[in-house]
């Protein structure tokens, strides 16, 4: 199956779905992050009562408020305020009134010498700052001069940070997450040409009666694991050319099925 066969639909769909996962990884990330916080702040704060307990009688404080003189017009200022929330669960507010710091003479300005900005070559340049619009139709017809653009800036696009970064389980999630979408038609499809294809490896090594009953045993064999493969519903090879087509760096369709 060549790669100009691979929908744009399909393309679209391993797009939306790539940012989607990486999206609740990030927000998975997050969310580990916060409960490492929350998980170091308390085992800090039981430290530091323990620690106290220990020595009731010191008496001393890591700090020393400086007290501020409070102005007379204090209830009338306005206040900033914050919130936050400790190990324990509880809220804490603290508001403190806004105090003007005054505008200071700026400092005299002072210059230096800089490089002059160097010229690059064509040749030199990396990565692709834009891409030229064509067309959808044009594009869903024939998308190999783009493929071919991009190819030679080695996949690099301007402003794409995150499009070809893709690690081994996210690649296992994004294969899961596509297969929601394939048709039962098109398993269908992919198993007779399978089928097919089996079918004239069996007929080519047929060369006697004994190795045909040899072939018979591994027919068996073949027939149950085709079952297997059926209760399993292994993804289709549009899948994995889409995915190429979108991380061509990743290897071919048939290295992301074997992988």
């Amino acid at each position: 199956m060549s790669k100009s066969k691979v929908s744009a639909e399909w393309k679209k769909r391993v797009k939306s779905e790539y940012m989607r996962l990486r999206q609740v990884k990030r927000f998975k990330r997050a969310d580990e992050v916060k409960v490492a916080w929350a998980r170091n702040l308390r085992i800090m704060s039981e430290a530091i009562e323990s620690r106290e307990s220990e020595c009731p009688d010191r008496g001393r404080r890591p700090f020393w408020p400086l007290p501020a003189p409070a102005p007379s017009h204090e209830s009338l200022m306005k206040r900033a305020e914050v919130t936050y929330t400790d190990a324990s669960g509880v809220v804490t507010t603290q508001q403190v009134p806004i105090r003007i710091i005054n505008s200071v003479n700026p400092i005299p300005t002072m210059y230096t010498w800089a490089p002059t900005q160097k010229n690059f070559m064509v040749e030199d340049e990396t990565v692709l700052h834009n891409i030229p619009y064509m067309g959808d139709e044009v594009l869903d017809q024939d998308g190999t001069f783009i493929e071919e653009l991009i190819k030679n800036y080695d996949g690099k696009v301007h402003g794409d940070k995150e499009g070809g970064f893709i690690d081994d389980q996210l690649f296992v999630d994004l294969v899961h997450a596509l297969m929601a979408y394939q048709t039962k038609d098109e398993v269908a499809e992919e198993r007779r040409d399978r089928d097919a294809v089996h079918s004239s490896d069996d007929r080519d090594k047929e060369t006697s009666k004994e190795q045909k009953d040899k072939e018979k045993d591994k027919q068996d064999n073949k027939d149950a694991d085709k079952k297997m493969i059926d209760e399993k519903q292994f993804p289709i090879f549009t899948i994995f050319q889409a995915i190429s087509l979108q991380f061509p760096d990743k290897g071919t369709p048939q290295e992301l099925r074997e992988k």
